[in-house]
């Protein structure tokens, strides 16, 4: 197995415990990272190109598992949090809530504070995710390039990969057209998050 397949392992292991996308970036950098030993040792060639091929997928879908097919990236958290009136006073936003007397208000305005802070996280995680959402997918096409061919043998070896991959139908469509080499809007998924948008 190649060194960085076995990185990329590692990382992908780390980000499925933490939720760090530190480590999934990593992962894909890994994977990025491979070069498949030339001929004559075709064997060892063929086996590297599979764990390849494999990684990547195993990448997008852990991508895939992740992303919020709700997600709008449209809805951005607020800068600033307004805190509700209290007696008849109103707060500028972005005040701390210990400066708010009347403890009904300041409950409330901690409440949107949270909310808020959570929203931001959200969407933090969710735009990032879609950035390697893309350069995974992009990635895939770049490698399928280089190593894979319209050949039978290459597309049922492809076809027995994806076949073993934890990915949706559609992103299994839309891998399948890069690995066979045909692009198109008739393979790509629909919705956001699909990482193959134009």
């Amino acid at each position: 197995m190649p060194k960085p397949i076995e990185k990329a392992a590692k990382h992908l292991a780390e980000f499925e415990k933490a939720k760090s996308l530190d480590e999934l970036q990593d992962a894909v950098e890994a994977t990025e990272a491979v070069e498949l030993p030339e001929p004559p040792a075709a064997a060892e060639r063929l086996q590297a190109r599979q764990e390849t091929a494999r990684m990547w997928l195993t990448v997008i879908a852990a991508i895939e598992t992740n992303l919020d097919p709700k997600f709008d990236p449209k809805d951005v958290p607020s800068v600033s949090v307004i805190p509700p009136p209290s007696g008849g006073v109103q707060f500028p936003g972005g005040i701390d809530p210990k400066a708010i007397p009347d403890p009904a208000a300041r409950a409330e305005y901690e409440a949107a504070l949270k909310k808020n802070r959570d929203k931001a996280d959200r969407y933090r995680f969710q735009t990032r995710l879609l950035r390697l959402d893309a350069r995974a997918t992009a990635g895939v096409e770049r490698f399928s390039k280089s190593c894979y061919t319209s050949s039978l043998p290459d597309q049922k070896e492809v076809g027995e990969i994806l076949s073993q991959a934890k990915l949706s139908e559609p992103r299994k469509r839309a891998l399948a057209a890069l690995f066979s080499g045909r692009t198109g809007p008739q393979s790509t998924p629909e919705g956001p998050g699909s990482g193959l948008e134009s």
